[in-house]
């Protein structure tokens, strides 16, 4: 029997093949294959030809509304968007950086995002680039309660409102959301040791909701609408086998067992365990095959330094992200993990990303001398 064949898909500007490495992704129901139907680059030179007529901000704003981009000027705070190289690669890296491009894994279009243009550039279209826009949203972000991630798990509406209680709703303060987060991570650890699925981890954030919900009805003397918050809780753990009587019994661990066991992989030798260097040794031997990975190390400082600046960013207040890798967090090969040089796909997927090499600086030079 004869299998279909995958379709290969072609820019439509340029006939360029498409894939990850040249290709934006785009909502579904935007397009059949989930990838635009352009090239970057053919996009990019879309935004460079509206950009020399009306200026760099109003093209973008066009740009994203022709392509189903989401418009979100936030991403772009710490960027000189008006004098940088590759501005429309800028932006889609900003966006693809700072995950506001998707949400719950699914890709964003441009009704997510800014979509009027007065909206943006004032009445009149007085304000010429996003800086305006930029200063109102940073005010507006600096105003909500919460961090991001607590605006993004627990949501930013009333909590609860009880009926025909007008102004006692249960708003999300900063202490409903350390309230939220506390309960969620009593109920996470008493699952300590076992693989969570996502549908159980969303069970566990409702039902930390109407913990905290039933919490505060105790409070206004609400003691019937409590209650039967209670016993919704015990109905929704029970409907995914996740109450305390539901545990499967833990089976007996024999020790003698287990030292065979260890014994057997060369992890202990006559009933003692190997020193911390000798483990490594061993598990470097028996599990690690190098090259293990099929790029360079600076793909491993690129991760490190995108870590460290989501760190930066959610602090509170915000610092500014770094551009450089001090040389006390650059990775080094010990085990000859990675490729010694940037393979041609890696260095693809830069161009792509508009990002170069880390630069590694070394902090410590001249303090010992």
């Amino acid at each position: 029997m004869a299998t279909k064949k995958k379709t290969e898909l072609h820019c439509h500007a340029c006939n360029a093949p498409l894939d990850d490495s040249n290709c934006r992704r785009v909502p579904s129901d935007f397009s059949y294959s989930g990838y635009s139907a352009y090239c970057v680059d053919c996009e990019a030179a879309f935004f460079d030809r509206l950009a020399s007529i009306e200026g760099r901000s109003i093209a973008l704003f066009h740009t994203c509304a022709a392509l189903n981009i989401p418009l979100k000027p936030i991403v772009l705070d710490s960027v000189d968007f008006e004098n940088c190289d590759e501005p429309f690669r800028t932006y889609i890296t900003a966006l693809s950086m700072s995950k506001k491009g998707t949400k719950r894994g699914k890709v964003l279009g441009f009704e997510s995002g800014c979509t009027a243009l007065q909206e943006v550039f004032g009445k009149g279209l007085s304000h010429k680039d996003f800086a305006a826009y930029i200063d109102r949203e940073r005010t507006k972000i600096g105003k909500l309660q919460g961090t991001v991630e607590q605006r993004e798990r627990w949501g930013t509406e009333p909590l609860y409102e009880p009926p025909g209680t007008k102004g006692s709703a249960l708003t999300m303060t900063k202490e409903v959301y350390e309230d939220l987060d506390r309960v969620y991570d009593t109920r996470v650890s008493a699952f300590k040791g076992q693989d969570l699925t996502p549908q159980q981890l969303s069970v566990l954030v409702r039902v930390s909701k109407k913990e905290v919900i039933a919490d505060f009805l105790m409070r206004k003397g609400l003691t019937k609408a409590a209650a039967d918050m209670e016993k919704s809780i015990s109905a929704m753990l029970a409907d995914e086998n996740m109450r305390p009587k539901d545990k499967k019994p833990v089976e007996e661990v024999r020790i003698d067992a287990l030292v065979l066991a260890l014994e057997e992989a060369g992890l202990m030798e006559n009933g003692d365990l190997l020193t911390y260097d000798e483990l490594i040794e061993v598990l470097r031997d028996r599990f690690i095959k190098a090259p293990k990975y099929e790029y360079s190390l600076d793909v491993a400082d690129q991760t490190l330094l995108y870590i460290i600046n989501a760190m930066r960013q959610n602090a509170e207040p915000p610092m500014p992200p770094i551009q450089e890798l001090s040389s006390e967090f650059a990775h080094e090969d010990i085990y000859g993990e990675f490729e010694p040089e940037e393979t041609e796909r890696e260095k693809e997927n830069k161009r792509y990303l508009g990002i170069t090499k880390v630069n590694i600086v070394d902090n410590k030079k001249g303090e010992e001398e």
